[in-house]
């Protein structure tokens, strides 16, 4: 009986053996399908995800570079005035530059001017204190002579 019991239990076993292979096998074939299903749903959210930053970055890549072709035209109009400044600078530098050399060229002709004023001045001046004393005393000359006639 213990070969009969042996065969059984090993009959069973293989039996056993047999449908524990067949679930094993249709729990894997289940797996595998729902990995697939994962896989296929994960790629087709990746794909969504990709697509979505794709157009985000398009349009951060497109904006960026509106502002940079605002803040170049900014630049650009700023560079104009700058230049614009400096020729206007220049302008104004060489414009003081004759001015300063005109002044500095007069500035000993009217200090000549104003020492033959000055000597004018002094001449004058000495010929006015003269007639006021020849006035001075021909008013007393005339004053003698009326007191001699009356």
């Amino acid at each position: 009986m213990s070969n009969k019991i042996k065969k059984n239990l090993k009959d069973e076993t293989n039996i056993i053996l047999e449908q524990m292979k067949k679930e094993f096998a249709e729990v894997n074939k289940q797996m595998n399908q729902r990995f697939a299903e994962v896989n296929k749903q994960m790629d087709q959210r990746f794909a969504e995800v990709n697509k979505q930053m794709d157009q985000r970055f398009a349009e951060v890549n497109n904006q960026m570079k509106q502002e940079f072709k605002e803040v170049n035209e900014r630049l650009d109009r700023h560079e104009s005035r700058l230049d614009e400044h400096d020729k206007k600078f220049e302008e104004m530098h060489r414009a003081l530059i004759i001015i300063e050399d005109q002044v500095t060229n007069k500035i000993p002709a009217l200090f000549d001017g104003y020492n033959a004023n000055h000597e004018l001045y002094e001449g004058l001046e000495k010929r006015v204190t003269e007639l006021e004393e020849k006035e001075s005393f021909n008013s007393i000359k005339i004053s003698i002579l009326e007191d001699k006639i009356g």
